[in-house]
């Protein structure tokens, strides 16, 4: 569904009101903007930028109980946060070792987890 949304630019002091067309998290037109700052805005708070995913996950069975993760490849933005939020609540299982995939098509994107660092099986 495509939203029409407002938002006062606070980059200059021109003090742009700009309006704008999104839908699904991306940005469709903007107006308003008297100078390009005003649109890198928009573009920089509303669609934030397609990134690498960083995270802790709990490790069962590890010599520690936190592991390092890391997308494989750029998360779109509009998902980014909901990655995060996963993330803190996924479990893997020791042992891990770095770069291996440690969570396939997370949350059904496409998108595999892979370990930043290595964890050794706890053994008593």
């Amino acid at each position: 569904m495509v939203v029409q949304r407002f938002k006062t630019c606070p980059r200059c002091s021109n003090g742009c009101m700009i309006s704008y067309l999104e839908e699904a998290g991306r940005i469709i037109t903007i107006k308003g903007a008297t100078c390009p700052k005003g649109e890198k805005f928009i573009y920089e708070t509303v669609a934030p930028p397609d990134s690498l995913v960083d995270a802790d996950v709990y490790v069962k069975n590890g010599m520690v109980s936190m592991a390092k993760v890391r997308s494989a490849k750029p998360v779109p933005g509009p998902m980014v946060e909901q990655f995060e939020k996963a993330l803190k609540k996924a479990e893997i299982e020791a042992p891990i070792e770095f770069g291996q995939v440690v969570i396939e098509n997370f949350m059904d994107s496409g998108i595999d987890i892979v370990a930043r660092a290595s964890v050794k099986k706890y053994v008593q």
